[in-house]
C-alpha cells in the first residue's frame, strides 16, 4: 500500500519481505482506521556489509549489536531518510507487529493540526510501569503527554519531527545502540538532545505484549545473545559486568533517585487504549 497521505503528517511501517502476513495485518488495520501508510522494506542481515558487521556487530566492541538488531536500527534509519525526503513536518514510524488503537486517527488529526512541543512522541506502551513526572504537559484527545525518567522498551510506534530525524541521522547513535535504547533511555546522549515525551495511555502495543502466546518477534532470539557470556577473556567479561552495574545502578540510579525525590516522578502502569 504505497500511498502518500494528503496530510503533512506521513505514516511509515517497517516490514520484512519475508513477512507478508504482517504486511497484510498492518494494511488491514490501516484500511479499517482510514489511514494511509507507506511500507519501508526492512533491512536484513544479508544486506549488511562486512565493514558494518565488523564495526557494529563484533562482541569485543564496547557497544555492539547482533546482526538482526543492527538491521532493525538501519530499517528505522531508512524510514527516517524516506520521511526527510518528503515535505512532511512530522511522521509516524511503526513496526509491523503492533496493534493500533481505534482512537489513533483522531489523535493524529489533532497532533497534525497543532504540532510542536516535542521532538519524539512515543505512542507505544509496553504494558509496564514507567517512572513518569506527575505533571501533565498537554492533553490531546484524552491522551496525556508526560515525561518519563525510566528506560522504555520497544520502538514500534513513535511520532518524530524533521528536527529530530536529522539529529538522529547525524548522531550515529542508532549504530551504537538499539533503537529503543537510543530514543527512550532518558540518560543516553541522543535522548538528552531531544524533547522526548510519552502518551498515557498508549495508542499502540506490540502483539506479543497483548497475547503472550504469540511469540513471533523477530528480535526475541537475537536479543537473548546479549544474555549469554561473551566470547571474551574472563577479566574483560568481569570488567564489563562491573562497569555495566556501575553505570546502571550508580550513574543512572542516582539520577532516577533525584527525579523521584526532587521531581516527584513515580512508576505508573501505562495501559493500552484500544478504543
Amino acid at each position: 500500500m504505497e500511498v502518500r497521505s494528503a496530510s503533512p503528517l506521513r505514516i511509515y511501517f517497517i516490514n520484512l519481505d519475508r513477512r507478508p502476513d504482517r504486511r497484510l495485518e498492518m494494511e488491514t488495520q490501516f484500511r479499517s482506521l482510514g489511514l494511509h501508510a507507506e511500507r519501508i522494506a526492512a533491512v536484513t542481515p544479508s544486506d549488511l556489509s562486512e565493514d558494518q558487521k565488523t564495526r557494529h556487530c563484533a562482541p569485543h566492541n564496547w557497544d555492539w549489536m547482533t546482526q538482526a538488531e543492527l538491521s532493525c536500527s538501519l530499517s528505522h534509519l531508512k524510514a527516517l531518510e524516506t520521511f526527510l525526503a518528503s515535505d512532511a513536518e512530522q511522521a509516524l514510524i511503526l513496526e509491523d507487529d503492533v496493534q493500533m488503537s481505534r482512537s489513533l486517527p483522531r489523535f493524529l488529526e489533532a497532533v497534525d493540526a497543532q504540532p510542536g512541543h516535542y521532538d519524539i512522541l512515543r505512542l507505544e506502551t509496553y504494558l509496564d510501569g514507567q517512572r513518569l513526572m506527575p505533571s501533565i504537559e498537554r492533553t490531546i484527545e484524552g491522551i496525556d503527554i508526560r515525561r518519563s525518567w525510566s528506560w522504555c522498551a520497544g520502538a514500534a510506534a513513535y511520532l518524530v519531527s524533521r528536527h529530530a530525524a536529522k539529529k538522529i541521522l547525524d548522531s550515529g547513535e542508532f549504530l551504537r545502540l538499539q533503537t529503543d535504547g537510543a530514543l527512550f533511555n532518558p540518560y543516553q546522549s541522543l535522548s538528552r538532545l531531544l524533547v522526548v515525551r510519552h502518551c498515557v495511555p498508549g495508542l499502540a502495543v506490540q502483539h506479543d505484549r497483548l497475547d503472550r502466546n504469540r511469540q513471533d518477534s523477530d528480535l526475541a532470539e537475537p536479543r537473548k545473545q546479549h544474555e549469554k557470556p561473551l566470547p571474551l577473556p574472563w577479566a574483560q567479561r568481569a570488567f564489563r559486568k562491573i562497569a555495566g552495574i556501575f553505570k546502571t545502578e550508580i550513574v543512572y540510579g542516582s539520577q532516577r533517585q533525584f527525579h523521584t525525590i526532587v521531581g516527584g516522578a513515580r512508576k505508573v502502569l501505562v495501559p493500552f487504549k484500544a478504543d
